[in-house]
């Protein structure tokens, strides 16, 4: 007689294979205007390329590479099922939080933790994460949970330098 466990696991699908080296996460429909979008992607660019040049992290998801305004965005279940399978696919998760926004980032910071992948959070000011993301790093030596950092900045440019500081290292 077969146990649940085997049964469960005779039907789960394999694991994703990672084909990419990070997921980049950051708030865009949050803002109101295009203005805000263009400036905060244009930012966001900057960071992947500090990746890439710093980290040797050439591929890298950014679901705001081709949004330069807000009526680019997909359908929402479209985003979604795309974004979580590029998160699956990932090896690593960053995201940048540049203040207090209802945004789908948060959304993806919980599956990132979920499935494992070690993360980074860069944050304005760590209070404007919710309770359990602030709790993440201390939790994350412990029950097998990835590793999670928090680091604060000031401005966009205060992150690009951390990367080529630290390169990859930020990740471990």
């Amino acid at each position: 007689r077969k146990t649940q466990k085997a049964e469960a696991s005779a039907v789960a699908p394999a694991g994703p294979t990672i084909v990419r080296d990070i997921f980049i996460s950051a708030p865009m429909a949050a803002y109101g205007d295009d203005g805000e979008v263009k400036g905060h992607r244009e930012a966001i660019l900057k960071i992947k390329d500090a990746l890439r040049q710093c980290c040797a992290m050439d591929d890298a998801f950014y679901a705001g590479l081709d949004i330069s305004a807000s009526g680019q965005f997909e359908s929402e279940d479209i985003a979604f099922r795309k974004n979580w399978r590029a998160l699956r696919e990932s090896a690593r998760f960053v995201m940048i939080w540049p203040e207090r926004l209802p945004s789908s980032s948060l959304v993806e910071a919980g599956m990132a933790i979920a499935l494992g992948k070690d993360c980074v959070f860069f944050v304005r000011d760590r209070k404007h994460l919710p309770f359990l993301l602030r709790g993440a790093p201390g939790a994350s030596r412990q029950d097998g949970l990835p590793s999670v950092k928090i680091y604060e900045y000031d401005d966009f440019e205060d992150i690009v330098p951390r990367m080529k500081n630290d390169g990859k290292a930020i990740f471990s």
